[in-house]
């Protein structure tokens, strides 16, 4: 052992984890930039907001108990990040790299179906990166133009 205690709830430690990385991998690569840029516009800020309220409504909704205040707290961690940090995924965007978005917005939308919860802020995320989730860079709408 590490030293460290085992979580007495590594379910809701797990979709903790998953709620921030859902939402800042999204908008940090929706946006093509920084969690500091997304930070600092009150209108990018709103997004991740909505969408780690709307991942952590999944999670209640699947019987998994996250703090009512817990988004709230995952801004106030944003705001400590580097400023010029991006969520790998929007890393792997920009470089023409495959995208983990099926298991992140994807499992969102698809475990809220599921649970018939509407998730229209990961549903909009997932669709404006699903041209990319195979790693193509389309330059003007050509599917000949992928790298």
């Amino acid at each position: 052992m590490d030293g460290k205690a085992a979580s007495p709830d590594i379910g809701r430690d797990t979709w903790e984890k998953f709620v921030f990385l859902a939402a800042s991998s999204a908008v940090t690569a929706v946006t093509r930039q920084t969690i500091g840029a997304v930070r600092a516009n009150p209108t990018t800020r709103a997004l991740l907001r909505d969408a780690m309220h709307e991942a952590a409504a999944l999670a209640r909704a699947e019987g998994v108990m996250i703090a009512d205040d817990f988004v709230e707290g995952r801004l106030r961690f944003v705001d400590t990040l580097p400023a010029g940090g991006r969520a790998s995924m929007a890393q792997d965007l920009l470089r023409g790299a495959r995208l983990e978005l099926d298991w992140l917005s994807g499992a969102v939308v698809r475990r809220g179906a599921r649970v018939g919860l509407p998730t229209p802020v990961h549903r909009t995320l997932y669709a404006a990166l699903a041209l990319f989730v195979e790693g193509a860079r389309i330059a003007d709408g050509n599917d000949s133009a992928r790298r």
